[in-house]
Formats: structure tokens, sequence, C-alpha cells
């Protein structure tokens, strides 16, 4: 088996805002769990770091969140580029910056991977003018040195 990393990162003000909301999982048929702003701070640390240990194990890209979702159609070329044999088996992107989604099998992750259709690819920086934000900074603190290393 050859195995490639892709790491997709996203601001993790943006995630512990993601962990706080009440969603309904339709595979579980019930609430996903919510997580307090602290703990999911330390965990976004964790793994990034162990995302880095598998960095230097095996080939590696790194995606953001914000670049992906600024610009989709570049940075799926970039994900084809790095993976052997997906040239040209990237989904479209329509002028819209918007995607044709098919059924996605996955054991868990977000409510939204089970959206098929028509999907427009959307920068959500819903967590800026929420409610959290100075609760968000003020525990972003805690792993200051981990999210600079990746511009944030």
């Amino acid at each position: 088996i050859d195995v490639s990393v892709i790491h997709l990162i996203r601001e993790p003000q943006a995630v512990a805002h993601a962990w706080l909301k009440q969603r309904f999982d339709p595979g579980r048929e019930s609430s996903m769990s919510r997580y307090g702003v602290q703990r999911t701070m330390l965990f976004w640390a964790g793994r990034q770091l162990l995302a880095e240990r598998l960095a230097r194990r095996l080939p590696y890209l790194r995606i953001r969140y914000e670049d992906f979702a600024s610009r989709p159609g570049q940075t799926l070329d970039e994900i084809a580029g790095f993976v052997p044999g997906w040239e040209g088996r990237m989904p479209a992107i329509g002028e819209d910056g918007g995607v044709n989604l098919g059924v996605l099998h996955s054991l868990s992750g977000n409510p939204d991977r089970f959206a098929t259709g028509h999907t427009r690819i959307r920068l959500d920086q819903a967590w800026q003018d929420s409610g959290d934000r100075q609760k968000l900074d003020r525990a972003r603190h805690l792993i200051g040195p981990v999210a600079r290393r990746y511009g944030y």
C-alpha cells in the first residue's frame, strides 16, 4: 500500500467554534457531541503535531482550509498533482465555486458529509462574529506556538 498524507488544517478558533454548536448527526440519528474550547484547542494542537510526524515518514501535502475555500480549483489541481494517478480525476469546480457531490461512505465526521448534489465551496468565518469570540481568542493562547507554525 502506498500511503500519502493530505493534511487539511483550519484556524483553531474556527474548529473550536464548530465543536460548540448543537448539530444533529443523521448517521447516528442523534446530536453530535460538543466539546469545550480549551479541550478542542489542545486536541487541535495535538493533531497538527501528529501530522508533522507523519510528514517526516510519508509523502505529505498540507492544505489550509482557507486557501481551499478561496481557490478550490487551484487547490484540487495541487492535490491531483501530488497523488499519483489523480490527474484529471478531480471534480469540476463551477463558476460559482460549486461542485457536484456524490454519496460519500464515511464512518464519522461533520454531518455535512451526507450532503449530495451541487454544493458551493465557500469560506466560513462565522466564528469571527460569534458571541464566543473572546473565549476563542483567549483559549488560542494555550496553543500559540503551534498555531503560529501554521500562520494562525
